[in-house]
């Protein structure tokens, strides 16, 4: 980043996302993929998001529109499958590296008895590295890039942020003063906790979600049949004035409990009335990774940054699989002075 310069928020944090999902899940860089990737998850992530609602995969499979966005996955299957070849080429030579792909290869199942001992295939593994990546860095992209234009929209909330990043990590030994984060400054951090909660709070990058019912029910007079989708939407839920005060005002500060710590439930909102991870059993996997990325990336970058969208730009939500600015977020870097000590 350079001061001055103008950027398009949503491609930086989703290159962003993308390399760190690869640096950290795989020990693969995959900054080089990050292009091929963003173009074709922006194609599958619209189309997907108008299809998700028929729920079943052999209808979407007929539709010319279908099959043609299944074959676009094949430019994504490509770039992991040589992930997974190169990953196989170290561990043969003794090189094994240490991460979450590598654990999957060499896992064992222990407890199927057709299968006793079998490790996964290759279409497995494909499976399970598609879904850390795409969910991984898509979905923490979306809210950061949120984040960045609510706090360009409400300068007070940023300077707060910042002076809270600078107050815990200053170091007059660092070339500009400041100190990168660590994982134990998280829980240091309680108001960038507030403003993240409050993002996807406002703009949950998971906006809706189905799940298949498993047994007949009856609910509110309406008849479900057992194998039916049944989409509940956060976006609804999180703005409902009867389960929230000022339901759709950025207000971070109702995150915040009477001793200035970080509570999800310091809003009072009934169990249930925020689920930017899903609920239950089906919770996300990876709600910790990521909320641990986004609030290290928002210190980070808030403390030394203050990026602003430029003026007359249009922000409008395009509701596909995840919740995205429909026409990007063009915005100017300014670059923060180093504190002083």
């Amino acid at each position: 980043w350079a001061d001055g310069a103008h950027v398009d928020m949503v491609d930086e944090m989703t290159s962003l996302t993308f390399a760190i999902v690869g640096r950290t899940l795989f020990g693969t860089d995959l900054t080089g993929d990050a292009r091929t990737f963003a173009d074709v998850l922006e194609e599958l992530m619209s189309g997907f998001g108008q299809l998700s609602a028929i729920g079943n995969e052999k209808v979407v499979r007929a539709l010319p529109k279908g099959r043609y966005l299944l074959s676009r996955v094949q430019d994504l299957d490509a770039v992991v499958q040589r992930i997974i070849d190169e990953h196989r080429e170290r561990i043969a030579d003794g090189d094994a590296p240490d991460d979450l792909l590598t654990w999957m290869i060499q896992a064992r199942d222990e407890e199927g008895a057709s299968q006793f001992g079998a490790s996964m295939t290759d279409d497995q593994l494909r499976d399970e590295v598609m879904t850390m990546v795409l969910a991984g860095h898509e979905t923490t992209a979306m809210a950061l890039s949120w984040a960045w234009w609510l706090l360009s929209s409400h300068p007070f909330v940023s300077e707060r942020m910042h002076a809270e990043a600078v107050e815990l990590l200053a170091d007059p030994s660092s070339p500009d003063g400041l100190r990168a984060p660590a994982i134990d400054d998280v829980a240091r951090l309680p108001f960038t906790n507030a403003v993240l909660a409050e993002t996807i709070r406002l703009y949950p990058p998971a906006w809706i979600m189905g799940r298949r019912t498993l047994i007949d029910l009856a609910v509110g007079g309406w008849d479900v049949p057992s194998g039916s989708i049944v989409l509940a939407s956060p976006w609804i839920l999180h703005r409902d004035p009867d389960l929230w005060p000022r339901a759709t005002s950025f207000h971070p500060d109702r995150w915040l409990a009477d001793d200035g710590r970080y509570d999800e439930s310091a809003p009072g909102q009934p169990r249930g009335a925020w689920i930017p991870f899903g609920f239950g059993n089906r919770r996300c996997i990876g709600e910790q990774f990521a909320w641990t990325e986004a609030v290290l990336l928002l210190a980070t970058l808030g403390s030394r940054w203050d990026p602003r969208l430029v003026p007359g730009s249009p922000v409008d939500t395009m509701a596909a699989v995840t919740l995205r600015p429909k026409h990007g977020l063009p915005m100017t870097l300014h670059r923060r002075p180093a504190p002083t000590s």
